[in-house]
């Protein structure tokens, strides 16, 4: 049985990110009910997974029940429980809120190195908001008691894979990781 799993506790986003399937989606929108949360990480954590991933491409602070998801896990036993987030949703009330709970890393996926080359790809202008953001949690995690892991990551295209260069540099004392990824073809939907 995998170690590592990753639930998709919504399929919601509240970004269009240009290289996204998700924006191209005919499934409902929702979020994972409670029961069957519980069901799925307590047999998975029985059959041997020690590491979750609470989202599966689309924007995990959509789902308002993702403080008691990271708890849950945390009490069941999970060594490490993650999200990868655009952050644009919280603040630093809600990131303070998910580290307290017991959440070990946070990748913000930032696409744009700029104002400009972020609104294009994401479809909204929440550059500075994602920034401030990606500080706070820099400074906040050394408040918490496990260790916490902070990363970047960046879908690059033709017309924007420049703008990283400028996005490391804005980041560069704030986080253990920038990583770079070529966009392509998402479930054959783009």
């Amino acid at each position: 049985f995998p170690r590592q799993i990753q639930i998709e506790t919504t399929n919601s986003c509240n970004h269009k990110c240009e290289f996204c399937a998700y924006t191209l989606m005919k499934r409902p929108k929702g979020v994972i009910r409670e029961d069957l949360f519980e069901r799925l990480v307590r047999e998975a954590f029985d059959c041997g997974s020690r590491e979750i991933g609470l989202f599966a491409g689309a924007e995990p602070l959509t789902c308002k029940s993702l403080e008691s998801h990271i708890k849950m896990c945390k009490e069941i036993g999970y060594e490490y429980i993650y999200i990868s987030t655009n952050g644009a949703l919280g603040g630093p009330d809600l990131f303070r809120r998910l580290l307290d709970a017991g959440l070990h890393s946070i990748k913000f996926s930032v696409n744009g190195g700029d104002r400009a080359t972020y609104e294009q790809v994401h479809g909204k202008d929440n550059y500075d908001r994602v920034l401030k953001n990606i500080r706070f949690v820099s400074e906040y995690r050394h408040s918490v008691t496990q260790s916490v892991f902070l990363g970047v990551s960046f879908v690059g295209m033709p017309h924007t894979n420049d703008s990283f260069e400028k996005l490391k540099k804005e980041i560069k004392a704030d986080v253990d990781e920038s990583i770079f990824y070529e966009a392509y073809n998402q479930l054959r939907d783009m």
